[in-house]
């Protein structure tokens, strides 16, 4: 996984957003993206941001 993180202002001030890309040699799209939703659910880092930051 590649994570580009930027710095952004909105509305309500300054904010992160994220977009994820993820190198998958050895698997399937759809198991890719299944594994990657997974992680997502698990990932401490996922569950602390969530609704917090957003994800382009």
């Amino acid at each position: 996984m590649t994570a580009k993180v930027s710095i952004v202002k909105g509305s309500a001030g300054f904010g992160l957003s994220v977009e994820l890309y993820g190198n998958f040699p050895n698997l399937s799209k759809e198991e890719a993206v299944k594994l990657t939703e997974d992680a997502h659910q698990v990932c401490p880092y996922s569950k602390a941001t969530r609704g917090n930051i957003s994800a382009n």
